[in-house]
């Protein structure tokens, strides 16, 4: 949620920048929708859910500012003030195409980018997860973690190729950011 707000500000501070719209309280009205919709959509290429997002968190902010008696406008309460969502399909891939990123030959930096990012596929576990993992975890041939979104602890078989990342690790798994994981 935090990290939600924080993309909000950021992304109105560039509209505001980009658009020389300045956005206030009494300035969020269906104008600042229609605008701030055409922006994200058109100019950013953001998706329609992210646009929601947004949407979704400047109401947030204008209803706890409704209640804390600091905004007087009750715009973003119109009906066509709505956060707006598509149904996504859930792009994975293969067993086949992970196998094939697993067998594939690469430098030093992208192979440690490669292994993260396999066993993670192999595990099926998001990369916070993928971060809390130590050798203490992995105990005969499972992975024994608490999942940090849920806080539930779950045991998880570890795949042939899961094993052999992790002993060509020598159990120590290599550390990356998040980004340079995406970005490799």
């Amino acid at each position: 949620t935090k990290q939600d707000y924080r993309q909000t500000q950021n992304t109105i501070r560039q509209f505001e920048a980009d658009t020389a719209y300045l956005v206030s309280f009494e300035g969020i009205n269906l104008d600042f929708y229609n605008r701030f919709k055409d922006y994200m959509l058109n100019s950013l290429k953001h998706s329609i859910n992210t646009f929601g997002k947004r949407i979704k968190m400047i109401k947030s902010i204008m209803n706890y500012a409704t209640e804390m008696g600091v905004n007087k406008n009750l715009e973003y309460q119109k009906k066509a003030f709505k956060v707006l969502n598509e149904k996504v399909s859930r792009i994975y891939l293969s067993t086949d195409e992970v196998n094939i990123l697993y067998h594939l030959e690469l430098n030093e930096a992208l192979s440690k980018s490669r292994d993260v990012f396999v066993l993670m596929c192999y595990l099926g576990i998001r990369f916070s997860d993928y971060k809390r993992i130590t050798k203490d975890n992995i105990n005969n041939k499972y992975l024994d973690i608490v999942m940090e979104k849920t806080n539930e602890p779950v045991s998880i078989p570890l795949h042939e190729n899961a094993l052999e990342i992790i002993k060509r690790w020598n159990n120590e798994l290599p550390t990356i950011s998040n980004p340079k994981l995406n970005k490799n």
